[in-house]
C-alpha cells in the first residue's frame, strides 16, 4: 500500500492528491490519500480528509511506501517508521503554502539519501520517483542522527526569518 499524506494545512494541495489519483489508475497496488483541506476528491485511489492519530499511525506503519509534503512531522513519522519517502516541497506558486521552506528540507533529505524530493509532478517523474525510493532503506541509527539534523535545520532557518 502507498500512503499520500498533505497534512492539516489550510492551503490545499490539489498538485500532490491529483497527481496520487492519477498514479493509483494505472497500478493494481492500494493507494490511500490523506486529502486535508484540497478541494479535488479522488476518484482512483482510496481518501480521508483527517483522521485520528492512532489510525494514521496504522496506515503508516501498513505502507509500503510514503509520498508526503515536505513538513518536519510527516518526515519524521516516516523516518521513524523506516518507510522509503517521496518528499513533494509545497509551493508559493500554487498558494499551496505561506514560504518555500520545504524546498530546502526536501533538497537536504534527497542529497542525503534519505528520501526522493520530487519537484515537478508529472506523471514521469512521479513514476521515477515511486522506482527510485524502493530503494532506500533508512537504518536505525541513521534515522536518529536525520531527526537530529532535521532540527539542527529548522533552529536555522527559524533565525535567519
Amino acid at each position: 500500500m502507498i500512503l499520500c499524506t498533505v497534512g492539516t494545512h489550510q492551503q490545499p494541495f490539489d498538485r500532490l492528491v491529483i497527481a496520487m489519483d492519477q498514479y493509483a489508475a494505472g497500478i493494481s497496488e492500494r493507494v490511500i490519500i490523506q486529502r486535508g483541506t484540497t478541494t479535488y476528491v479522488p476518484v482512483y485511489a482510496s481518501h480521508f480528509k483527517f483522521t485520528s492519530y492512532e489510525n494514521l499511525m496504522s496506515l503508516y506503519n501498513q505502507s509500503r511506501i510514503i509520498v508526503s509534503h515536505a513538513a518536519a512531522g510527516a518526515i519524521i513519522i516516516a523516518i521513524n517508521f523506516k518507510k522509503p519517502l517521496i518528499v513533494v516541497p509545497r509551493s508559493t506558486k500554487y498558494e499551496e503554502v505561506i514560504d518555500d521552506h520545504q524546498y530546502q528540507l526536501a533538497e537536504a533529505l534527497h542529497r542525503s539519501g534519505k528520501a526522493v524530493a520530487v519537484y515537478c509532478l508529472d506523471q514521469k517523474e512521479l513514476n521515477k520517483a515511486l522506482l527510485a525510493v524502493s530503494r532506500i532503506v533508512l537504518q536505525s541509527n541513521k534515522s536518529d542522527q536525520l531527526v537530529q539534523s532535521l532540527g539542527q535545520v529548522f533552529s536555522k532557518s527559524a533565525r535567519s526569518r
